[in-house]
């Protein structure tokens, strides 16, 4: 999942797709109080996690459950209850991006935790890592909960209705969990051979996303529209997925992070044995042959193809998102020229540096 969110929303006028402030303020402080009243101890560290994923470029994930509550004409109570799920998946995922990215330093992978029977926790020395893995543990029950909670107020069908979620959720989750650690993340080939497996990997790194696109779809009986939706997000987050490696790509080679772009412009493996060679390829890829516009390319194909999948359901507002996302690319596509050029000019010059006697 993209640590910028989906959309720099800062770029583009999305006014419209924006839930109200006073929602905005409502959802933060039920979080906190569902956190307070359950695990006491944790509250500031829920507060902390409220305020990083309560910013607009996170507009995707506050959004897509008012614009598919609007469009199923869900009443405002099923809405406000999506929003929130939505936001303990988010606070959820976000947990475990950091766990997987080191940031609590965890003594076990974050992947094994959420595999075990009942999350069954595993507890090391390092606070900050307990901490994490208690708060992701609750959020992850709270979304699953108030999913589940609204599945059971569907009336007779709900036991079936309630399975077919859980079948979904659960390969949601299984899909992400495929996807999420950085071992997984690294194709056994090159770019140029990439498959719609490998496409998809990427786009699974927020699969828990669709589950808010199936719950609604269930709740609403709307279920022939979870398909094209769910395909949306995939594409969407493929895109995304691509972009952000574009920006992260040298602190990705630094640290020995797998980077789709690195992979485009070299089929080296990124490692640190390749790490000038991975430098020196992506120079050439970029200013001799001018690889970046079909890299562009490539993600406004996915973008392309998670429009047509929105426009197959009932959901303007998505559709208008996904039209905004695609505007905000084309914008990026001529800024980052500035940005590419500040990243090999440092390249460039660790590369020189390294290479004097």
């Amino acid at each position: 999942m993209s640590k910028k969110g989906v959309l720099d929303a800062t770029k583009i006028d999305l006014q419209e797709l924006y839930i109200s402030q006073s929602e905005y303020q409502e959802i933060q402080t039920e979080f906190c109080d569902m956190i307070q009243q359950l695990t006491p101890g944790l509250y500031s560290q829920g507060q902390e996690l409220i305020e990083r994923i309560s910013t607009r470029n996170w507009a995707l994930e506050w959004g897509l459950p008012r614009w598919l509550g609007e469009a199923f004409n869900l009443s405002e109570s099923t809405i406000h209850e999506l929003i929130l799920a939505n936001v303990f998946m988010l606070g959820f995922v976000r947990i475990i991006d950091d766990v997987v990215d080191d940031d609590f330093q965890p003594s076990y992978s974050s992947i094994e935790w959420i595999s075990k029977p009942n999350n069954q926790l595993s507890f090391s020395s390092n606070n900050k890592h307990n901490e994490a893995i208690l708060l992701g543990t609750l959020l992850q029950n709270l979304w699953y909960k108030h999913h589940l909670n609204l599945l059971s107020q569907t009336g007779s069908k709900n036991n079936e209705l309630i399975s077919s979620y859980l079948d979904a959720a659960t390969q949601s989750l299984s899909e992400w969990i495929n996807a999420t650690s950085d071992q997984e993340r690294r194709s056994p080939h090159g770019f140029s051979a990439f498959t719609e497996i490998d496409y998809l990997r990427m786009g699974h790194r927020f699969s828990p996303q669709k589950t808010c696109c199936i719950v609604a779809c269930l709740v609403a009986g709307h279920d022939t529209e979870i398909q094209p939706l769910t395909k949306a997000i995939d594409h969407i987050l493929i895109g995304v997925v691509m972009m952000d490696d574009i920006f992260d790509w040298l602190s990705d080679l630094q640290t020995g992070r797998y980077n789709v772009f690195t992979a485009f412009c070299s089929d080296l493996a990124q490692t640190s044995e390749f790490r000038n060679a991975n430098e020196l390829a992506i120079l050439q890829a970029i200013y001799i042959d001018q690889k970046i516009d079909s890299y562009f390319d490539l993600i406004l194909e996915h973008i392309s193809t998670a429009e047509k999948a929105a426009m197959q359901a009932t959901s303007p507002k998505f559709c208008k998102y996904i039209s905004c996302l695609k505007s905000d690319i084309c914008a990026h596509k001529s800024s980052l020229s500035k940005i590419i050029l500040s990243q090999m000019r440092e390249a460039s010059d660790r590369f020189l540096t390294n290479s004097l006697p």
